[in-house]
């Protein structure tokens, strides 16, 4: 009797045992999780907080007058063009949502499409020779963005197709890019 009682005590403490192996293994799946979802609650914290303050700097720099016509003033250029880096750069680490970068990319394909795109163009590039030379992708990318404005479009429509297809093959060819 003595030998079952024992045998039995170790089947219980050997499934107790296996129980809470079983439990500390979901314990950790769960915590995973939690920190994941943490780290994506910072995220979006700081995604926010950045789109909110570009944006904010966008409009004050609109305050100063038509964007079509401001962009011939260097110090106002440098301005917009300085802006544009950090939009590259918050995109480029994944803060900023791709979409939203997106819709400013064809914004800036159609200022560069317009009647004077070129000189608008040599104010960009002018401004990324001076200011980030060892930034290259990003001197690529906004090489990309003139190209597709230098194309005929039959429309806007088509140009920010021509965008949004350019951004995405940038992003599968920029595999240390952090999608968010």
């Amino acid at each position: 009797m003595m030998m079952t009682f024992e045998s039995i005590s170790i089947l219980i403490a050997f499934f107790a045992l296996l129980v809470s192996s079983i439990a500390v293994f979901f314990n950790a799946i769960q915590t995973r999780k939690a920190v994941e979802a943490i780290k994506l609650q910072q995220q979006l914290s700081a995604s926010a907080y950045v789109v909110d303050d570009l944006i904010r700097r966008f409009y004050a720099l609109l305050k100063e007058g038509e964007l079509h016509e401001k962009i011939i003033e260097p110090d106002w250029a440098d301005n917009y063009w300085g802006l544009l880096a950090i939009e590259f750069y918050f995109f480029h680490n994944g803060v900023l949502p791709t979409f939203i970068f997106t819709l400013w990319m064809t914004d800036l394909a159609n200022l560069y499409a317009g009647e004077s795109g070129k000189e608008i163009r040599k104010s960009h590039v002018a401004f990324l020779e001076k200011n980030s030379p060892e930034y290259s992708k990003m001197i690529h990318f906004y090489e990309g963005i003139f190209q597709i404005a230098e194309q005929e479009c039959s429309s806007n429509s088509e140009r920010n197709r021509k965008i949004i297809e350019f951004i995405s093959l940038w992003i599968s060819k920029n595999k240390e890019f952090i999608r968010f």
